[in-house]
């Protein structure tokens, strides 16, 4: 066998049974030194084409903040119009070390069913939609800041386009924080006929400031049942991943700075750009 085939048979077997080249060469018996300065000199076409998807697979994760994996980046490609196989994309990405920041999943509490109580749960988990302001989703999660403590983010989702239509950051998680939100979001959406409003069971949400709110503005109320996070999951999922994907590689000085960050996660990244998988991989804005 003429030596050159030897180093092709080297990286033949390297690729396919991803054993030590060492090894691999020592068994065949040719130089370390010769083979290395034979892989740095010869490209094959598909090794150039690797280094160039390569390039690209590396700039879609850059720009997803780190959080795409390889189904989101696959997805980008097939929008670029690159039919590239996704094994082919999770091998590049596994080689070159390129893998989602996130490593948790959303998990529910298993709990016992509640017992029916006068509060009624309209959406019963349906989640489906045929327009916008069809139906909302809201809740209210918490992040910590160095000089104001525990502020509070109030948010409400349209599920129709899972756009986050209304957003409040605050240092208070009381009935002012979650109304404010509401009126933003009317204020933004106009039209609200026929709108469901799904939330928990939250002393803001069931005050009866914020029940009267609703009943004059002809919005109909519904919640979860306690101890069920899957009633309202789609928000949930959304504060999840706000948490995992920016709050938590971050440090937020003041409420004022978390105010302006939400603002740029939310409005800029999230509603404009970040691609959904349950709306066919669009970003909510699309």
């Amino acid at each position: 066998m003429r030596t050159v085939d030897k180093y092709a048979l080297v990286k033949t077997l390297f690729n396919e049974f991803n054993v030590s080249k060492s090894r691999i060469i020592n068994l065949i018996g040719i130089k370390k030194s010769s083979y290395y300065y034979w892989v740095k000199e010869v490209k094959t076409q598909r090794d150039i084409e690797n280094e160039i998807l390569y390039d690209i697979i590396k700039s879609i994760w850059q720009d997803s903040r780190k959080t795409y994996g390889a189904v989101r980046i696959h997805k980008k490609l097939r929008k670029l119009g690159l039919e590239v196989n996704i094994k082919r994309v999770r091998r590049l990405m596994k080689e070159n070390q390129i893998k989602s920041i996130i490593h948790k999943k959303f998990r529910n509490y298993n709990k016992s069913e509640d017992i029916k109580e006068a509060a009624r749960n309209i959406l019963k988990r349906n989640f489906d939609t045929e327009k916008l302001n069809e139906k909302w989703v809201s809740d209210i999660t918490y992040i910590w800041t160095r000089k104001d403590g525990w502020c509070y983010l109030s948010s409400i989702m349209d599920l129709h386009s899972r756009r986050i239509i209304s957003h409040k950051v605050g240092k208070f998680m009381d009935i002012k924080l979650v109304i404010d939100t509401l009126k933003m979001a009317i204020y933004k959406r106009g039209d609200i006929t026929d709108l469901i409003i799904h939330t928990d069971r939250g002393s803001q949400y069931m005050s009866k400031e914020y029940r009267k709110f609703c009943a004059k503005k002809g919005i109909s109320i519904s919640y979860s049942r306690k101890g069920n996070p899957y009633d309202n999951a789609c928000i949930e999922s959304f504060h999840v991943t706000l948490k995992k994907e920016y709050v938590h590689n971050e440090n937020f000085e003041s409420l004022e700075s978390l105010r302006s960050r939400m603002y740029e996660y939310i409005e800029i990244w999230y509603n404009n750009s970040r691609i959904h998988s349950k709306i066919g991989f669009t970003s909510p804005n699309e």
